[in-house]
């Protein structure tokens, strides 16, 4: 009888596995866990606003209604999403109803470029309605890089001036 581990070598061996990541940039992000990745997400968008000249700050670590606020003003709710194998990013427990928050900053991750997207609160409450769990956790929202921006200065400054 053959071992459990040849076993598993062999089912590894006929199998094919995506290769995409492999000498990704961002791999540290893919093979993070998701609060992981999402306190990333929060932090990485927080410095780039501050650089960029606006007060920022991750407000409760993060928790609650929403993540950032920017200019003592606009609630921001951060969602950072690596990228899958159909070249999408899924954005998840994105809330809706009675939740405290202006804007969903979607942060891309893909292998070797970060894209991001601004979303609406009116926008998540008109749009989106695939839910996480039958007992609720949120929304899912997908989106591809053609939709979304390229994470540069340029692009982030654009982005956050339709918002302030």
């Amino acid at each position: 009888m053959k071992s459990i581990l040849k076993i598993i070598k062999e089912t590894k061996d006929k199998t094919s596995f995506s290769t995409k990541w492999a000498n990704a940039k961002y791999l540290f992000l893919k093979q993070a866990s998701t609060t992981e990745t999402g306190t990333y997400g929060e932090t990485l968008i927080v410095d780039l606003l501050k650089e960029l000249g606006y007060d920022a700050e991750i407000v409760n670590n993060g928790k609650g209604d929403f993540d950032t606020l920017l200019n003592n003003l606009i609630k921001l709710e951060n969602k950072t999403a690596t990228m899958d194998v159909n070249g999408s990013f899924q954005f998840n427990a994105i809330k809706k109803g009675n939740i405290d928050y202006h804007y969903v900053f979607c942060l891309g991750v893909a292998y070797n470029k970060m894209y991001f997207e601004i979303i609406s609160k009116q926008f998540v409450e008109e749009t989106l309605t695939t839910q996480m769990t039958k007992a609720g956790g949120g929304y899912k929202y997908t989106s591809k890089p053609k939709r979304m921006k390229l994470l540069n200065y340029k692009n982030l400054k654009e982005e956050v001036l339709k918002i302030v």
